[in-house]
């Protein structure tokens, strides 16, 4: 026909048919009711016919992820292994696009027994691991109460190769090293902190 057309899908379960999905003579298909299910893990909408703005990866123009949901920071002295400081609260919650993932997270220190004092603070837990891959390394933002007094500033950081791990830096009021690793002494007992970061995941 040289008329405009289109394909209307309909169904019904005890009452009448109705429609569920058009797919007009332009191409453009429109969903009425429902959610459209990705049945196979990895399948998803796939962007490679549009211009690229740098050199894509084989596979990095589908968008094959979506997901929000929450996670519980734990607080070590050691990457692997290690000694666990013990919390008063501990939240967090994330959102995943892709392979690019938002997290939040607050949490309280109301326990520093059995940590080795002069260790870096390690987060662990993340919902996923970043990619190992060279530049894929983050900084995030944050505020915090009751760290010792000559701190300015403790941020989050996740590094590339360290799995999935925040790792605690800190900029020293008059410091002449720059960032340095946030230790279990330069945290009092009852340090808390709330922090969001983003990344590249696996």
């Amino acid at each position: 026909s040289s008329n405009a057309t289109r394909l209307e899908f309909m169904t019904g379960a005890s009452e009448a048919a109705t429609t569920k999905m058009k797919l007009s003579s332009g191409g453009d298909l429109t969903v009425t009711a429902g959610d459209i299910i990705m049945g196979t893990s990895g399948k998803g909408i796939d962007f490679s016919a549009t211009a690229d703005g740098g050199t894509p990866h084989l596979g990095e123009e589908l968008f094959d992820d979506y997901e929000e949901g929450t996670w519980t920071p734990t607080l070590w002295d050691a990457t692997t292994g290690g000694n666990e400081a013990g919390l008063e609260y501990s939240y967090g919650v994330y959102t995943k696009v892709g392979r690019l993932c938002r997290i939040s997270s607050s949490y309280k220190i109301n326990d520093e027994t059995g940590v080795t004092a002069g260790n870096s603070i390690r987060i662990r837990d993340l919902p996923f691991p970043p990619q190992n891959t060279t530049g894929n390394d983050h900084g995030g933002e944050g505020t915090h109460r009751n760290a010792a007094s000559n701190f300015t500033e403790v941020r989050p950081w996740i590094a590339r190769d360290n799995g999935a791990i925040v790792s605690l830096v800190c900029n020293a009021a008059a410091s002449t090293t720059g960032w340095v690793g946030f230790t279990f002494t330069n945290a009092d007992t009852d340090f808390s902190q709330s922090f969001s970061i983003t990344y590249v995941t696996t």
